[in-house]
């Protein structure tokens, strides 16, 4: 056996090998397969035990912060997705990137304005 032939030899069993090491799951369910987010999402931090700024109401967030959610799409051409958190970890899931903005009608103070940056107070 030639030398290439031995390369080719030992190449083939690697490949089997690697091959063999693949684990070959079958697709899950439709109603089990999480869909794909698109790579534009702003996805919003909401801490939904405060209304009427925000709230859950029949299954679906309500009050004056989910309104303004539900008008980003068409304002920024990005679809937006708002994410329940408990209100103690809204701050660390930001910073953590995990959400890109929280609406859940957060006081600035002098120790969060530390941590983060807040837009303009529209409620006084």
């Amino acid at each position: 056996m030639g030398r290439l032939s031995g390369c080719l030899l030992i190449l083939s069993f690697v490949i089997i090998a690697i091959c063999s090491c693949v684990e070959n799951k079958p697709p899950l369910p439709v109603e089990q397969q999480v869909p794909e987010e698109p790579a534009n999402l702003l996805r919003i931090g909401v801490s939904a035990n405060y209304p009427p700024i925000i709230f859950e109401q029949g299954g679906k967030f309500a009050g004056v912060e989910a309104d303004f959610a539900h008008l980003l799409p068409d304002e920024l051409g990005r679809p937006v997705k708002m994410i329940p958190y408990p209100w103690a970890e809204l701050i660390t899931a930001l910073l953590d990137r995990k959400i890109d903005v929280i609406m859940s009608g957060m006081t600035v103070t002098k120790p969060r304005k530390m941590r983060i940056t807040f837009t303009a107070p529209y409620l006084q």
